[in-house]
């Protein structure tokens, strides 16, 4: 438990002062720039200010998911919604990171209508495929997307060509703040409280979300809803 409250401060301290401190150095060269008269990059900065902005406005977002899930106070709005039209707004928001991420989709007409809060659907869809092109050291990064009927359940299934995760620790990365590589100067930043979001948005949703090898290589992450 030290070792974990360790970590944590130090995964907090880091994600939290990077984006902080860039902005800070942002502002301050667009402040000289101002002074000058010479607003050549003032464009650039300014985006770069509000992408940063973005970022620590989701840290704060996933923050807050957290805690509602902790209290057991999230709260889904379930409608009829296609699994193809909740696929194609989450690839729209992961392209705008990651456009180097092919995606294939192959939905069963019996397995294309679920029962979900869209936008939450949508978060988790979206976090799957981020760490499909986030963890992986292929030049092409690839997810193929699989709907289909298994019994009473929707299954939909993202398996990845990335670096993929050990036995050992598939069950673990669904855990609040746990990473596979925990230290402080990983190559991959984050939070650690994605996937652990995830599992408690399907839970809300009567669902189930796991983890398997890929046999080929990579990762397939499943969820599971009942019809």
């Amino acid at each position: 438990m030290e070792r974990m409250k360790r970590n944590l401060i130090s995964v907090v301290a880091h994600e939290l002062k990077t984006p902080v401190t860039t902005l800070r150095l942002q502002s301050e060269t667009l402040q000289r720039q101002i002074r000058s008269g010479k607003l050549s990059d003032s464009q650039q900065l300014l985006s770069e200010m509000l992408e940063e902005s973005s970022r620590l406005q989701n840290l704060i977002c996933d923050w807050l998911d957290v805690s509602r899930l902790e209290a057991g106070s999230l709260v889904i709005k379930p409608k009829v919604q296609t699994v193809t039209g909740i696929l194609n707004k989450a690839m729209k928001s992961v392209h705008l990171h990651f456009p180097q991420l092919e995606v294939s989709i192959k939905v069963e007409p019996e397995a294309e209508c679920v029962l979900a809060d869209k936008d939450r659907m949508t978060q988790v869809f979206v976090n799957i495929l981020e760490n499909a092109a986030r963890y992986n050291d292929k030049v092409k990064p690839v997810c193929s997307v699989r709907s289909e009927k298994i019994d009473d359940s929707v299954v939909i299934s993202f398996s990845d060509n990335g670096i993929g995760v050990s036995e050992q620790h598939l069950s673990k990365i669904f855990d609040s703040f746990y990473q596979v590589d925990m230290g402080s100067g990983r190559k991959v930043g984050g939070t650690g409280l994605g996937l652990a979001i995830c599992r408690g948005i399907m839970a809300a949703h009567g669902g189930k979300i796991w983890a398997e090898q890929n046999p080929v290589g990579g990762t397939i992450f499943r969820i599971s809803l009942s019809l």
